[in-house]
């Protein structure tokens, strides 16, 4: 019969009571077999106890799984999104010509420039979140994909980026990303309303991809604000 340590002592007088001397301890036979009586019912509770800890075991282990499953759809997602910003791109910069697929060529002298904000609050920010920009005010070569928040370079160029974060009640850094590397890192944090604007100066070739995410390393906390008094937002032109 298995029992827990703190039971030891109550274990020991069943043992004590139950020695070569019988019963001449001074404690009743109707005593004795109330104290046993306690044992077992303590051991029942013991292991009702342990079969509750081994299911809610079972619960968090697969609830752990789900997690992991949740994380790879996630990052599935998230590829697919890319990918598909990648095709809107071709979509609108390439051409057919005598059967071919090629690419319009964009004049060297040619305005390139985009500008995108949020109309509304983001909340509940998880680290490594690429902030998609659901507003497009501008974007002179639709090389802005508003669904992964992704800008694909038109063609190759040095180009000016900026990124406003208004936040409210918290601390949420911010980096700029291109192709995978940090370019770019803000960090407004505070109670009450704060904002942060974050300027780069950037090298890009064509087809490099841009975007705002926040820091891998740092959980999130408080949300962008943006709404009727003032905007996040994510510009970009060619110099």
């Amino acid at each position: 019969m298995k029992i827990l340590t703190s039971y030891a002592p109550l274990v020991w007088l069943i043992i004590s009571l139950t020695s070569a001397s019988g019963f001449d301890a001074g404690v009743s036979k109707e005593d004795f077999l109330a104290l046993k009586t306690l044992v077992v019912l303590q051991n029942d509770i013991i292991r009702k106890n342990e079969k509750e800890l081994a299911l809610q075991r079972k619960v968090i282990e697969e609830l752990q799984n789900e997690r992991q499953i949740l994380g790879q759809l996630a990052t599935e997602v998230r590829n697919a999104a890319k990918h598909m910003s990648y095709l809107d791109h071709l979509c609108n910069n390439t051409m057919v010509s005598n059967g071919h697929l090629i690419e319009k060529r964009i004049p060297i002298s040619e305005t390139i420039a985009f500008h995108v904000c949020f109309d509304h609050n983001v909340e509940h920010l998880g680290t490594s979140h690429e902030l998609a920009f659901n507003i497009v005010i501008t974007d002179t070569h639709s090389a802005y994909e508003k669904h992964s928040g992704t800008y694909i370079a038109p063609i190759s160029g040095i180009y000016v980026f900026s990124w406003v974060t208004p936040i409210y009640n918290g601390d949420i850094p911010f980096q700029l990303i291109v192709n995978g590397e940090v370019k770019g890192k803000t960090d407004p944090y505070g109670s009450g309303g704060i904002t942060t604007t974050g300027v780069a100066v950037i090298s890009l070739n064509e087809h490099d991809v841009v975007m705002i995410r926040t820091n891998p390393t740092f959980q999130p906390l408080g949300r962008i604000e943006s709404g009727i008094y003032k905007n996040a937002c994510f510009s970009g032109w060619k110099i």
